[in-house]
């Protein structure tokens, strides 16, 4: 495999990644959004990791535009050779769903994340390999479930569409749920709501999904804390999706804090879209 010189700047010092949304704290360093938010959110650490200064709520992080711009050109100018190292990092993939070599999967599946600046860049491989690339996705997802396997099945089932889920098993929903019961960060969370909410379009699949207890834990979310705006509206939107199942409807009305949490949910979002007005 190909080995590529990235700038120091341009990797965060928590993930060691090429950071796809910079963000400067008040003390001055730079992270991913992801890293950090999971830092400050799910670690529950207060300090910055470089400087040991005592950090803020993740609200006062700065969005470095102009580091964007910089990684997103420095990405553009080794395009083709970034395209050939993506296909081959692919490649690996499926070899080692293949071999059973979760360790190699892993590791081609973290460089490959780093190298990819927008989602839309994976569409070439998603359209060649299909169901290729999502049954070795799935096969690691339920062999080890990690962060960057939830945000590369996001990427993959909206890029590839209905195709996508079509042949999903039941052993992949389970691993995708206990990531919801983990409560991670933000973005993380989002990733799999938009796993669940994507693989729900299959009405195959919805019945699988309340098997795994999705109802249950989309349920709980909401009602340990309330969710921003953008992860509010998938949980209602995965809900939905799995009412359309006589599974889900019943399930739902045997979890006893599903209906008051629901409509609570129904009139937060209704008022804060009546605010706007």
């Amino acid at each position: 495999m190909e080995e590529i010189e990235v700038p120091c700047c341009f990797v965060c010092p928590i993930s060691l990644q090429i950071m796809k949304d910079p963000v400067t704290t008040t003390t001055g360093a730079t992270y991913d959004r992801q890293s950090i938010e999971r830092w400050l959110l799910v670690d529950r650490r207060r300090t910055c990791p470089a400087t040991n200064q005592p950090l803020p709520a993740p609200s006062e992080l700065t969005t470095n535009h102009t580091l964007r711009r910089l990684i997103h050109a420095w990405l553009a100018t080794g395009e083709s050779h970034r395209r050939r190292l993506v296909e081959s990092l692919a490649a690996a993939i499926i070899e080692s769903s293949r071999e059973n070599q979760a360790d190699m999967a892993e590791q081609a599946l973290s460089i490959l994340l780093s190298l990819v600046a927008e989602p839309e860049e994976l569409k070439p491989l998603v359209e060649c390999n299909n169901h290729e690339l999502v049954h070795s996705l799935a096969w690691f997802l339920c062999s080890r479930v990690t962060t960057q396997a939830i945000i590369a099945m996001s990427i993959v089932f909206e890029l590839g569409g209905r195709s996508c889920v079509e042949r999903l098993k039941p052993e992949f929903f389970p691993p995708v749920v206990g990531f919801l019961r983990a409560r991670r960060s933000p973005s993380e969370m989002k990733a799999a709501l938009k796993v669940l909410l994507a693989a729900g379009e299959c009405g195959a699949n919805r019945g699988m999904m309340v098997d795994a207890g999705a109802i249950g834990e989309l349920v709980e979310l909401e009602l340990a804390a309330p969710s921003c705006r953008r992860t509010t509206e998938l949980v209602l939107a995965v809900l939905a999706k799995l009412c359309m199942c006589a599974e889900g409807r019943a399930e739902l009305l045997r979890h006893p804090a599903a209906i008051a949490v629901v409509g609570k949910t129904l009139l937060r979002v209704s008022r804060r879209r009546t605010t706007r007005r």
